[in-house]
């Protein structure tokens, strides 16, 4: 009878499983464990048994399925990396078109508006939307970066940073002194 490899792969587990539960049974060391290890090896004995009848045709199975699949693995990498490729190339320059766009070509334009205006605070009004620069939230402090440089009150276990900062707010002359500055950076704003 021929089998399918699905069938021929069970048997092969099932046979595995059988010499697992066999092992355990002989380390038990008692009675029942010899019991239950000598029918489990009269079980294991048939399954090789019938596995070993018509090797040669179900190994020629099981190269004849794995020679097919490896085929289609290759097939659809393949096809996969045809249909990719050019999209990736196209996120790959959409997403250097934002970035150019976001960090360089709108914030040199909105500081020509600045210096056209005379104004800190521009918008730049467009069909598609208003564009002007905004404070990213509170400013961040810039320290040296290395924490033995930094003022022993603000390096108990590790450098303070939330504490640093709340005390050059109150101590701004001490600042520059220390060694730290704020970084007042900006980020582009688009309003559709």
């Amino acid at each position: 009878m021929n089998k399918t490899t699905q069938q021929i792969a069970s048997e092969c587990k099932a046979v595995l499983d059988l010499e697992a539960r066999w092992a355990l049974a002989c380390q038990e060391g008692t009675p029942e464990g010899d019991l239950r290890a000598e029918a489990l090896e009269s079980e294991i004995l048939a399954w090789w048994d019938d596995l070993a009848s018509d090797v040669p045709q179900k190994a020629e199975a099981a190269l004849y399925v794995l020679a097919k699949a490896e085929g289609e693995v290759e097939s659809h990498r393949s096809a996969k990396k045809a249909l990719t490729a050019p999209l990736d190339a196209r996120i790959r320059r959409a997403t250097q078109a934002v970035d150019r766009i976001k960090r360089h070509i709108l914030p040199t334009l909105i500081e020509v508006e600045r210096q056209r205006t005379g104004e800190r605070d521009v918008a730049i009004e467009t069909a598609l939307g208003r564009v002007r620069m905004q404070r990213a939230g509170s400013p961040a402090l810039i320290g040296p970066s290395d924490p033995s440089e930094w003022p022993e009150q603000f390096t108990e276990r590790r450098p303070m940073t939330s504490a640093a900062k709340a005390y050059f707010k109150k101590n701004p002359e001490e600042m520059a002194e220390a060694g730290f500055k704020w970084d007042m950076s900006e980020t582009i704003r688009i309003y559709r």
